[in-house]
């Protein structure tokens, strides 16, 4: 890897160690795979970094119903099997090409084990199979359903539904978020990991990044090319900043890796700021940390934030600090901790 020692010198001990394990690793680097390949051989790797998987009460395969008639893969896990609980709705990360259910299934327990909610992992068709913008159809009909006949089959409580997702899920989710105010469907929160939200790689964060670590400019073109035509790149689908009215989608919950500093553009948060209701913190793999109740606790006034210090997952939260939206309309690339 070609990344400057200045940016290896941000990362953790740990998380410098791995990285240049995988750098000496004897294997091609993706973008120059067939995205065939490149399934297989992500799919090889799944566990590799995981933490032990949760044992929960409940795991259910279903089939969600799409519009063209495809029966969509999901699997809800959830830490009990009371009626009643609220419900994340995970769309996976991985260019909007490769990943799975099974790539994310311990994360998702994770989610499920510590959050105390449901958690429904989307198996939406990927690229290059299934282009833009089927993947954000997949997104939107699963949660349709789940907002639905779907959640009232499952025993889940609909009025209490999340959606979230990492890297491009980050994306389907902000996306539906959009989707869902616009047909008077009101979610709890958006959980959004490292999320996708600009058409181009032009901003700061992707020149600094540009030769990596792990995820560099030659992935995400290659990532891009196989999922989505140049002339649709400003569609608002794949880069929801480009959405004319973001007013009135549900809160953020903004979840960062701490294995380096990252930019990004945050999620406009024009009505409340939100400081994150669930929050990620990644490790040499990942954990999990969410507010002691899930969903339930109101959202702080906007302009609220620079006097609130709130104490979620055993560590003070400064909302001044921590989220990039709050207090603005939009929040420009910000150098988060």
């Amino acid at each position: 890897m070609n990344h400057s020692p200045d940016i290896h010198a941000r990362l953790t001990p740990a998380m410098r160690l791995l990285v240049e394990r995988m750098a000496q690793a004897p294997y091609p680097p993706m973008h120059t795979l067939t995205a065939q390949q490149a399934k297989a051989a992500y799919a090889k790797s799944i566990g590799v970094l995981d933490v032990p998987k949760p044992e929960l009460a409940r795991v259910e395969e279903v089939r969600i119903p799409a519009r063209d008639g495809h029966a969509l893969p999901a699997r809800l896990v959830a830490p009990s099997t009371d009626t009643g609980l609220p419900v994340l709705l995970y769309t996976h990360g991985g260019g909007f090409t490769i990943g799975s259910i099974e790539s994310h299934d311990t994360f998702c327990r994770v989610l499920s084990a510590t959050s105390g909610a449901a958690v429904l992992s989307l198996d939406y068709r990927l690229a290059p199979e299934w282009r833009f913008p089927t993947a954000v159809h997949d997104a939107w009909d699963a949660l349709h359903w789940l907002a639905g006949e779907g959640g009232r089959a499952l025993g889940l409580d609909t009025t209490r539904i999340a959606v979230g997702g990492d890297s491009a899920g980050g994306t389907l989710a902000a996306v539906s978020a959009v989707h869902a105010r616009d047909a008077g469907l009101k979610l709890a929160l958006q959980l959004l990991i490292y999320p996708g939200t600009t058409d181009h790689q032009d901003t700061d964060s992707h020149a600094l990044f540009a030769h990596g670590p792990v995820l560099d400019k030659a992935l995400i073109d290659w990532f891009f090319h196989h999922y989505i035509d140049s002339v649709d790149r400003s569609d608002w689908r794949f880069a929801p900043l480009k959405s004319a009215d973001v007013d009135s989608v549900a809160p953020p919950g903004w979840a960062w890796p701490n294995a380096t500093r990252w930019w990004t553009r945050a999620w406009p948060t024009p009505t409340s700021c939100a400081p994150p209701a669930c929050r990620s913190i990644w490790r040499s793999t990942a954990a999990w940390c969410t507010a002691s109740s899930p969903w339930a606790a109101p959202l702080p006034r906007r302009g609220s934030c620079t006097r609130m210090r709130r104490r979620r997952c055993g560590r003070p939260l400064d909302c001044q600090h921590h989220d990039p939206g709050c207090g603005s309309g939009l929040a420009r690339d910000r150098a988060l901790p």
